[in-house]
């Protein structure tokens, strides 16, 4: 049974200095329901908290936020983006970590993961958290969409769900106390992170009668709102930390497709990549439309999006992509074209 989770605390806020000199504000739903996770832990429970958001809004800012509030001896390396390396530390039989020990899961996903390593990364977690249940540890997992959670995970295992709508501007708060914003003052350039939270029930039922369509409205759920922090962890090392990882989970997608790389079938789902990420950027098209009248899962329509914006974010490396296509379809016309001479002269 799933701890009541907070919701109706009033706009308020908390600013905590850590021992370590960093610094976040945190809002009245933030850190009420922070300090029933840690009763919760106190009482030997693990706390799953799951927290899904588009790229760009601020998840992982987020979760650094509430893991260093959870622990205050949270730092860069209790992120993980490999499942192997988390199992590793987090399920070490000889090395156990004291209760209210938090790691994050930051889903690194850009252009890597088939439908089949989303299967088996979501195996995998279920049964890692099976295994440290009685640690005692606030693990958060962090996802594109909480659709893409397998069903046990997000219904059975997690507690509470975030789902971040927009990344906001470290300078509100402080903008707030000054007067800089009210009824006659615009939030921006001054605005805050803003979210949802649904409880245990609130997720259950958001699962069941909104993962058809990817609906977030499909259940209840209280609004909340977060301030940007940029000293609890080294954001740069953060970057490159995560970029190790993307790109050594590029290297397994590409040996995944090695075999058939020259395949008909590739060259399809490369079209499809493209043609999704102009559907979804350029012309605003959702991802569940796209999944709805396209046919594809919307998981694979996330990868398929994401890694085209992966090679675009890379600048050259499209250009000698396309000129590789480019060369490789000139051939394909000149053998056609070959064969297609030889037939008329056995014709004749």
């Amino acid at each position: 049974m799933g701890h009541k989770m907070n919701f109706d605390s009033e706009f308020e806020e908390r600013r905590i200095v850590f021992s370590d000199g960093a610094t976040c504000t945190y809002h009245g739903n933030i850190w009420s329901n922070a300090e029933i996770m840690s009763a919760k832990i106190k009482a030997k429970h693990q706390n799953v908290i799951l927290i899904s958001g588009r790229t760009g809004t601020g998840k992982s800012e987020f979760a650094v936020q509430v893991a260093k509030y959870l622990d205050r001896n949270f730092t860069i390396e209790n992120i993980f983006w490999d499942t192997e390396k988390l199992i590793k530390v987090a399920a070490n039989k000889e090395n156990i970590f004291p209760p209210g020990t938090a790691f994050i899961f930051d889903e690194a996903r850009e252009g890597t993961q088939s439908l089949n390593a989303m299967s088996e990364t979501n195996r995998r977690m279920g049964l890692f958290l099976d295994t440290i249940r009685s640690r005692g540890y606030h693990i958060f997992l962090l996802q594109p969409s909480y659709f893409m959670f397998q069903k046990s995970i997000a219904i059975y295992a997690a507690d509470i769900l975030f789902h971040i709508e927009k990344k906001g501007n470290p300078d509100f708060f402080s903008a707030l106390k000054k007067g800089m914003i009210g009824e006659d003052n615009p939030e921006e350039p001054f605005d805050r992170g803003m979210g949802r939270i649904y409880d245990i029930n609130q997720k259950k039922n958001l699962y069941i009668k909104g993962k058809r369509m990817e609906d977030m409205d499909a259940s209840s759920s209280s609004w909340f709102s977060f301030s940007r922090s940029h000293n609890i962890i080294d954001w740069n090392e953060y970057d490159k930390r995560k970029s190790v990882a993307v790109a050594a989970m590029n290297d397994a997608f590409d040996k995944e497709l090695e075999p058939k790389i020259n395949s008909k079938e590739v060259r399809i789902l490369d079209f499809k990549q493209r043609a999704y990420y102009y559907l979804n950027v350029k012309l605003s098209v959702s991802v569940k439309r796209i999944s709805l009248d396209l046919g594809d899962t919307s998981p694979e329509v996330y990868r398929l999006i994401d890694k085209e914006r992966d090679k675009i974010d890379k600048g050259p490396k499209e250009v000698i992509y396309d000129e590789h296509h480019e060369r490789e379809d000139a051939e394909e016309d000149e053998e056609e074209q070959e064969e297609h001479l030889e037939e008329d002269e056995q014709e004749k």
